[in-house]
């Protein structure tokens, strides 16, 4: 998987940067499948990619709302990227600033009430 990372990463930022720009909900979903998954698989060595892709999560959690089941599922989708970004930089304390400023923009949003249908 190792050999395959640099141009599957670029591939992912160049599609979610567009999807985000032009707010194409269907598209980050998707994006952040595969990103999720190949994450997963590379476990640490995602720290490479780690700042390219957390101002992206962090755009969509600004800017996307959750008055729709779509947009529930993208922002549930997103922080489960969020989470999975994060496991993969943890021993790595150079990113721990990021990591703060990150997990309280989430806190911030959990302390809000939840919907019985959101995700």
């Amino acid at each position: 998987m190792l050999s395959y990372s640099e141009p599957l990463f670029k591939s992912l930022v160049d599609n979610l940067t567009k999807a985000v720009d032009e707010q194409y909900e269907p598209m980050q979903e998707q994006v952040m499948n595969l990103l999720n998954a190949a994450a997963t698989l590379i476990e640490e060595k995602f720290a490479d990619y780690f700042n390219q892709f957390m101002p992206l999560m962090e755009k969509i959690i600004d800017n996307v709302e959750s008055k729709t089941p779509s947009q529930m599922r993208l922002r549930a989708r997103t922080i489960e990227s969020m989470g999975i970004m994060i496991t993969s930089v943890a021993e790595d304390r150079s990113f721990l600033p990021v990591v703060q400023r990150v997990t309280e923009k989430l806190f911030a949003g959990v302390s809000q009430e939840f919907s019985q249908d959101d995700p």
